[in-house]
């Protein structure tokens, strides 16, 4: 049996990298690619992306629940269990990639009437590259799902080292391929052969795990059942996921225009490349926490989860802060002040960022203790509510009515049934919370204070841009130290570990 500690710092360590590569494809190459491709092409692309994700509704999330119960049948010494699992969980996914591929080949077709394009967008090239990302997107899911049986199995070197040779390959090629001049297929080919490499590499290596630990690989007719009756629940929240994350570029495309779609998307790439910054340790505990349950460690993962919210809650004061202060300016660095959305919704896509990151989380930990049904349920009751509010939003009031329609539908649904949840599953008591909300507020002030010194300051470089921020961060971490105690007594054991571990690495 693995180690959970070692499986969950080998996560965080490709969870990092994984934030890293995203935010090279999704920030830096942007300016690349706005120089390589018309930029009314590359923002029905990027439109185009929405109906991509529609499609893959047609995957019921059955990686997450493929995770999570392999995870927790490892965590109780049961192989038979997993072995079932994880074969009855690749045959349901080979028969979702099948039809996801004949739909999105037969949704190419549509695709520039569907948003309502001008004649002057090349829509053979659009369709042509959307063909390739459906291959691409489909070969994903049959890795993911792989993937995810060996981070149940508490897998962490052998696929992370995987995944970063497949991502720094695809890397070279996108970079080969927009500098010679092949268009959005420098940005659909590539993906083609990123799944096929991921999944080809994920799957060797589960065999050989599942070989050396003894672990059959049998179908099983009574999983096959258990899975299909998860995932007809966690289909209706992936559902509502997918719609209420990729619709309002749809939209925008449509009432207000493609070179729009670019504005929105722009405006909102650092709070949302930043998600994966406070997402991404949730992820990566998801497998360790699930095998702990599985063992019965519930009072254990209650005092890891608490830390771990709190130090994400002083990351996210850190990072609310910053985008209100700095937004404006790295945009107007990044591609021009043209691609600004404006103030109010800059703040409006701060709101809606930590609203639907704070849900996000518990969400996911609420699913890894397997509470499938209620996080699944309370998620498509939130995309009932925000189609009707977004199309009004969108009609009555332009852009803000689109950001706005997210932040209230989440706020109202997830925003009020997930905190309870948590709250039963991990058993957290009235004491528990008021030591979170101790620790909350000294972030609040903490932020508040360098963003009203810093607001009005306009930055006309880079380095200046960079020293800004330097000044925030510095500013943001003394005095949240000064005015928290327990932010005291992280530092101060954060401190004691590195020291302890430079010891140990001498005497090594």
């Amino acid at each position: 049996m693995r180690s959970r500690r070692r499986t969950t710092i080998l996560n965080l360590c490709f969870q990092a990298y994984s934030v890293g590569i995203a935010i090279v494809s999704g920030v830096l190459l942007v300016p690349l690619y706005l120089r390589h491709i018309p930029t009314d092409l590359y923002g029905a692309w990027q439109a185009s992306g929405n109906v991509l994700m529609w499609m893959t509704m047609l995957d019921p999330g059955l990686s997450a629940v493929l995770q999570q119960r392999v995870a927790e049948s490892y965590g109780a010494r049961d192989t038979k269990a997993v072995s079932e699992w994880i074969a009855s969980g690749l045959w349901i996914t080979a028969g979702i990639v099948a039809l996801l591929f004949v739909v999105g080949m037969t949704c190419s077709v549509f695709l520039g009437s569907w948003m309502n394009l001008p004649s002057g967008v090349d829509q053979h090239q659009l369709s042509s590259a959307f063909r390739w990302s459906v291959a691409g997107n489909a070969l994903m899911i049959l890795s993911f799902s792989v993937t995810s049986a060996n981070q149940g199995l508490q897998s962490g070197m052998g696929i992370g080292l995987i995944f970063v040779g497949v991502t720094m390959l695809r890397l070279v090629l996108v970079l080969v391929l927009v500098t010679s001049g092949f268009g959005l297929y420098a940005i659909a080919v590539p993906s083609v052969a990123m799944g096929l490499l991921l999944f080809a590499g994920s799957y060797a290596y589960m065999r050989r795990r599942l070989q050396r630990e003894n672990i059959p690989f049998t179908l099983a007719p009574r999983r096959l059942k258990a899975l299909g009756a998860l995932l007809s629940v966690t289909s209706l929240g992936r559902c509502a996921t997918l719609v209420a994350n990729n619709v309002d570029l749809f939209l925008v495309a449509r009432i207000l225009g493609p070179e729009s779609v670019n504005v929105l998307r722009l405006t909102r790439t650092a709070p949302e490349m930043s998600r994966m910054l406070v997402e991404r340790p949730i992820a990566a505990v998801q497998p360790s926490l699930s095998h702990l349950l599985g063992s019965g460690g519930t009072d254990r993962a209650r005092e890891i989860l608490l830390r771990m919210l709190r130090l994400i809650v002083w990351l996210l004061g850190l990072l609310i802060g910053g985008f209100i202060v700095f937004n404006q300016d790295f945009m107007r660095l990044w591609v021009g002040s043209r691609f600004y959305a404006g103030t109010s919704i800059n703040v409006l896509l701060v709101a809606a960022f930590l609203v639907s990151v704070g849900t996000s989380m518990l969400s996911n930990l609420c699913f890894s203790a397997g509470k499938i049904r209620g996080t699944s349920l309370v998620g498509f009751a939130q995309v009932l509510l925000y189609l009707p509010m977004l199309w009004a939003g969108g009609r009555w009031f332009g852009m803000p009515g689109i950001v706005a329609a997210g932040l209230l539908s989440i706020a109202l649904t997830q925003g009020w049934y997930l905190p309870r949840a948590f709250a039963r599953i991990y058993k957290v008591t009235k004491g528990d919370r008021n030591q979170f909300l101790r620790a909350t507020f000294p972030a609040v002030l903490a932020a508040a204070l360098p963003a009203a010194v810093l607001s009005r300051r306009v930055t006309p470089s880079w380095p200046l841009f960079a020293l800004s921020v330097g000044a925030f961060a510095a500013s943001y971490g003394l005095i949240l130290v000064l005015l928290c105690k327990t932010a005291r007594d992280e530092l101060r054991n954060g401190y004691i570990a590195i020291q302890s571990g430079i010891s140990r690495w001498h005497h090594s």
